[in-house]
């Protein structure tokens, strides 16, 4: 389903529930704005203007966050009562910008990510990087880690935040915390190349680099098992997940595809093959969104996945009505 249909470039569409937030713009002289859709009425919104965004916005449940570029705090929107707050302020450089240059192909790298009712982000604050959590609902913040490491991008998903920890040599192993518990662990056995990890329910996803390309690997939280997804000798890069879905970018083909794998079934599905560039994709439930250009400029997609059922699949009689005389092609 394209969601958008406009003269100007619609970029990184987040999605959470019924919502998608994207970055936009009606024409070349437009500046940008941050746009709000509503699945369910097919609705369309201009929340505010762009201009003091530093990173791409998340969404979760009824909140929006973001990067502000003018003092680098972290800034919210709330949807239900159309108001932003500013969450953070006297904060440092919430980029990190080592990966080597060959390692180089994640040119978007997260810097914060939203559940439930909080978000999370890395920060230079003291230092080097590491990671901060702010609870929307108690408005109090936390300092995660306070390692001599950098630790940066940071996904969140109810109680468990997850990164990667930077070693002396330029490699990463991956961390997992649960902020109920305190309880906090390293999930990888050994430092390697590794890029954009992401954690729902009871799975961490992530990039590592197996000798010149990336595959897509699976942590089980409860089993403390990893499981290789992918195996291929090309790139697949920037994975998401929700519940027993992963979703990432392939180009086995020689195009850059979208694939969708469900840990349930094992099940492997592409997507696309549009032969465009898509955005990294993002997948909320049954839902995936991205953006490509394969209209001629960048648009806002939505991909609803079949609905699965243990149960059999109901049969309904549909009555067909004659065709009236005069109708029927010859």
């Amino acid at each position: 389903m394209q969601v958008t249909n406009q003269t100007g470039e619609q970029v990184s569409p987040r999605i959470s529930g019924n919502w998608i937030v994207w970055i936009g713009f009606e024409n070349e002289s437009d500046g940008g704005g941050l746009y709000l859709y509503d699945i369910a009425n097919r609705s369309e919104k201009r929340i505010l203007d762009c201009s003091p965004f530093w990173t791409f916005p998340e969404i979760s449940d009824n909140w929006i966050g973001w990067v502000e570029n003018q003092n680098n705090s972290v800034c919210v929107y709330d949807i239900l009562n159309d108001t932003t707050v500013q969450v953070t302020s006297l904060h440092a450089m919430l980029l990190w910008m080592g990966r080597p240059s060959e390692y180089a192909i994640f040119d978007y790298m997260p810097t914060l990510s939203m559940s439930n009712n909080g978000v999370v982000w890395q920060d230079s604050l003291n230092g080097n990087m590491n990671i901060f959590y702010f609870n929307l609902s108690s408005w109090d913040e936390e300092q995660i880690t306070t390692s001599p490491a950098d630790q940066i991008s940071p996904s969140t998903s109810g109680n468990l935040i997850v990164w990667l920890e930077k070693t002396k040599e330029g490699y990463e192993n991956v961390f997992l915390h649960n902020l109920t518990s305190g309880e906090r662990r390293r999930v990888t056995d050994y430092p390697a190349v590794r890029e954009y990890p992401r954690v729902s329910g009871d799975h961490i996803v992530w990039a590592e680099l197996r000798d010149t390309n990336y595959d897509i690997c699976c942590y089980n939280i409860s089993s403390g098992n990893t499981t290789w997804i992918t195996n291929d000798s090309v790139h697949q890069i920037w994975p998401d997940i929700s519940g027993d879905f992963i979703v990432w970018t392939d180009n086995r083909s020689g195009n850059i595809e979208i694939y969708v794998y469900d840990l349930s079934t094992q099940i492997e599905t592409q997507i696309i093959n549009d032969n465009a560039f898509p955005t990294p994709p993002q997948i909320s439930a049954n839902q995936i969104v991205w953006s490509d250009n394969c209209t001629g400029n960048s648009e806002i997609y939505l991909c609803t996945l079949e609905n699965k059922s243990k149960t059999a699949p109901q049969i309904y009689t549909v009555q067909l009505n004659s065709i009236p005389q005069g109708l029927m092609s010859t």
